[in-house]
């Protein structure tokens, strides 16, 4: 396979066809999500409760912990109930209203990420055989394909989440019961387990998106049939992972120094227009910084929309 020639071929198409940049645009906002860390790190009777399983009765601990749990929950509860009075739902169609808009704002953002991985895929395939392809025309594909590329997203969930939750639970059970070391080394080994499972999946998971859309097959046919071509054409799809790993990579750093040097060529002018005029300053600084992030967006959308098309273009190549 002249893994050259998709690179080239790739960027032909992104830069032919801006098209494509909104798509990957919408890949990197509707895929994206935060993450926060929801345990407490403060001090509380728990946390010496559990210190004392050290050198303690660990079940005997246990339902002591339970039991100060419930105790401290049980007039917790009393005051919330007490708490409720008449005027406690004035504003239950307010917050029944925004309840809503938040449920189809998800499921907006769950169906537009699924519907342009699929869009994407069809508008390089076609764009790739000298076909035409436009916007509309892609998400109308993109949205065919829609309850498919759904059902692969839960059924790809479920692969990486259940062997998860699997490892976990031994790691657990040797915590709980003070073998400490013994449950640090068996976390160590079943992440490092995890991590190559994972590696593979998502290996072979690009592929299954592309028989499922281009194949026009089922999920778990697509799934099946991605298996079955990684391990014939593994080397070349390790291949095309590693070269587009190495291309966003580079990317990555490239954009991180753009933007230091970006901010170095805004210090002076941005302190000096302060002196001079501090609304003339902060409009200043206010224009560059949403300048800066207009081009994060566009050249992020690119690359997304790059990355694609060079999966796209060499699973067309691989599999034949």
């Amino acid at each position: 396979m002249d893994y050259i020639q998709i690179l080239k071929k790739s960027w032909e198409l992104i830069k032919k066809n801006k098209f494509l940049w909104f798509l990957g645009f919408l890949s990197a906002g509707a895929s994206s999500a935060g993450s926060g860390n929801y345990y407490s790190y403060g001090d509380s009777d728990y946390q010496d409760k559990f210190k004392e399983i050290q050198n303690g009765d660990n079940i005997a601990l246990l339902k002591d912990i339970l039991g100060t749990v419930k105790a401290q929950v049980s007039p917790a509860s009393k005051v919330l109930g007490e708490s409720i009075g008449p005027g406690a739902f004035d504003n239950f169609w307010l917050w029944l209203a925004l309840a809503i808009g938040v449920l189809i704002l998800i499921i907006a953002l769950i169906y537009v990420a699924i519907t342009e991985k699929s869009a994407i895929i069809w508008a390089v395939s076609e764009l790739g055989q000298n076909k035409v392809a436009t916007l509309g025309a892609s998400w109308k594909a993109g949205h065919r394909y829609f309850w498919r590329r759904l059902s692969l997203a839960v059924v790809v969930f479920f692969i990486l989440f259940l062997p998860l939750m699997v490892l976990s639970i031994p790691v657990t059970l040797l915590a709980i019961f003070n073998q400490v070391i013994l449950a640090v080394i068996v976390g160590i080994v079943f992440g490092l387990a995890y991590i190559v499972y994972a590696i593979y999946i998502n290996l072979f998971i690009p592929y299954s998106e592309r028989y499922l859309v281009l194949g026009n097959v089922s999920a778990t046919k697509a799934l099946s049939e991605s298996k079955k071509l990684f391990g014939l054409k593994w080397g070349e799809i390790v291949l095309v992972y590693l070269i587009i790993f190495g291309i966003r990579t580079v990317f990555t750093l490239a954009m991180f120094l753009a933007l230091f040097s970006a901010m170095l060529t805004l210090i002076l002018p941005s302190y000096l227009l302060i002196l001079l005029n501090s609304i003339l300053g902060g409009a200043y600084i206010a224009i560059f910084v949403i300048a800066i992030l207009v081009s994060l967006v566009v050249l992020s959308s690119a690359l997304n929309a790059y990355a694609s098309s060079c999966v796209t273009l060499a699973y067309e190549r691989i599999k034949d």
